[in-house]
């Protein structure tokens, strides 16, 4: 039985088309990770703490602990996720520290940036 070998250009074209479809696939996986929420439970132990460690150390949280999707539990996009791991811990802390009570509620979603008036 002798193998039938294709031309150059037939190959180059199935190189072309294989690739495509490996695009596609990828940028699928992509998409699914990116819409793909994640409670603080599953981060911590990503990083392998437990919850109560990140809940005593606010700067692990992302956003200092405010939620993209507000629900019951609270969760985070990945992308999210990655933007705030991308900042270093000792800055995330060191702004952490220095944000007065009202501040680190606003950060963490739990009081607005307005004041009440009289």
């Amino acid at each position: 039985m002798e193998k039938e070998y294709l031309g150059i250009e037939d190959s180059l074209k199935y190189l072309v088309v294989t690739v495509e479809e490996m695009k596609k696939e990828l940028m699928d996986i992509k998409a699914k990770t990116e819409l793909r929420t994640y409670t603080l439970k599953e981060i911590a132990e990503g990083f392998g703490y437990k919850v109560q460690t990140f809940r005593n150390s606010p700067w692990k949280i992302p956003n200092y602990g405010k939620p993209d999707v507000d629900l019951h539990p609270a969760k985070w996009f990945y992308n999210t996720i990655a933007a705030w791991y991308a900042i270093p811990e000792d800055e995330r802390r060191f702004k952490w520290e220095n944000m007065s009570s009202r501040e680190r509620l606003i950060a963490m979603g739990k009081a607005t940036g307005k004041r009440a008036t009289a």
